[in-house]
């Protein structure tokens, strides 16, 4: 669903820039010195790979794999092949034929100009990331796939275009695994009843969907691969050690299904006595309406598209969580609440070995994601929190 792949996105573009920020005057600098860095690398002796194996762009550094082309430093230089591209590969694909580096054989063709800088980078057709900035800052969780992935058995095996579309992913991540996420705790039973299995190349992202709080009992041990699914199987895929906060509190959004779009509110208590409570289908192929409020039984045969959508223990009203940071008595018992039952999640995760947590999966504002980073960890405004992990 573009719906749900927006959402993934603009989640992980979120952790890339919790994870690590330049600032503006550093850009530039920081561009030079991986460009420079890359075309100096160019000049080493490449590292022997397979075919299709995942690795890195000479001259730019950016991860390629197989048969794909690679771009020049600028948008007027020629494409040519990857370095793990097959013998012989890229005419009619790429603009060059001739690979600048060929980690099939570890020969380097040198490409012209001086080297801008000297700072260490992995060398072209290197297969392993470089490892996190040592300012600190965590890993690079990269790319991500989610819903039913087609081309993968019950026991994890993958067919080869399955397994050639994952390989080309999971280099972008410092795990050098291709992340998935469900918005729950593991793998399971899909839109449809399309079952969700995984490989072993595939790192899982936890997700509390809603405010919480959860227990250590609903979680698996971060770390751990070859854990029980939700369709009473086995995954082989490992569980990721950052547990991913809840999502799209930022809006009221809708329920899915029939009603989607007109139904933006569960019904309250005098819809429900009064029978002006229309029930939702998320498989529903005739579009239906909500009642004149809006309102409709999501919580049968439908979901909603967030927990924005619902009401929460310890806050008053019926939608309580979009208006989270409005500078409200209520909105501030509201924030005690939310921050208590995110306090008990955090200590369930740390328990079971989960290092990172991330903001709330916010829809559009992101400024609700700094504001619930601020209040979580005691931040200053300098920019100085007291927690930094999951302990």
């Amino acid at each position: 669903r573009p719906r749900a792949m927006a959402r993934l996105l603009a989640a992980i573009s979120l952790m890339l820039c919790c994870a690590y920020r330049a600032s503006a005057d550093e850009a530039p600098a920081v561009q030079a010195s991986l460009r420079g860095s890359a075309e100096q690398a160019a000049r080493q002796t490449a590292p022997r790979c397979s075919v299709g194996d995942a690795v890195l762009c000479p001259g730019t550094g950016t991860l390629c794999s197989g048969e794909q082309c690679c771009g020049g430093a600028s948008l007027e230089d020629p494409t040519f092949p990857c370095p793990s591209a097959p013998a012989g590969w890229g005419q009619g694909f790429c603009a060059v034929q001739e690979k600048k580096v060929d980690c099939l054989t570890g020969d380097p063709t040198p490409p012209a100009g001086p080297p801008q800088s000297t700072a260490p980078l992995p060398r072209p057709g290197q297969h392993l990331l470089p490892t996190p900035p040592a300012t600190g800052a965590g890993p690079t969780w990269g790319c991500g796939l989610l819903g039913g992935i087609p081309g993968i058995s019950a026991d994890g095996s993958a067919t080869a275009e399955t397994q050639y579309l994952i390989d080309g992913i999971k280099g972008s991540s410092t795990f050098n695994k291709t992340t998935y996420w469900d918005w729950n705790f593991r793998p399971k039973l899909g839109e449809k009843g399309v079952p969700e299995y995984l490989t072993k190349d595939i790192l899982f992202m936890p997700n509390v969907w809603g405010v919480g709080p959860v227990g250590a009992d609903m979680l698996v041990e971060a770390g751990q691969a070859n854990f029980t699914d939700m369709m009473g199987g086995t995954s082989p895929a490992t569980m990721a050690n950052i547990l991913l906060g809840m999502n799209e509190p930022d809006i009221y959004g809708s329920c899915m299904g029939n009603m989607f779009g007109s139904c933006t509110a569960p019904c309250d208590d005098e819809a429900v006595r009064s029978n002006d409570c229309p029930t939702a289908w998320i498989g529903g192929s005739s579009p239906a309406e909500a009642n004149s409020r809006g309102q409709c039984n999501c919580w049968q045969h439908s979901e909603a598209t967030g927990c924005g959508f619902w009401g929460v223990d310890g806050c008053k009203g019926a939608q309580p969580l979009p208006g989270l940071w409005d500078k409200t008595e209520e909105a501030e018992q509201c924030v005690d609440s939310v921050m208590d039952k995110w306090k008990q999640t955090a200590a369930a995760a740390y328990q079971k070995g989960y290092k990172y947590l991330s903001t709330p999966m916010v829809a559009v504002n992101v400024s609700y994601a700094r504001n619930f980073i601020e209040r979580a960890c005691g931040c200053d405004a300098s920019g100085n929190c007291a927690c930094t992990d999951a302990s």
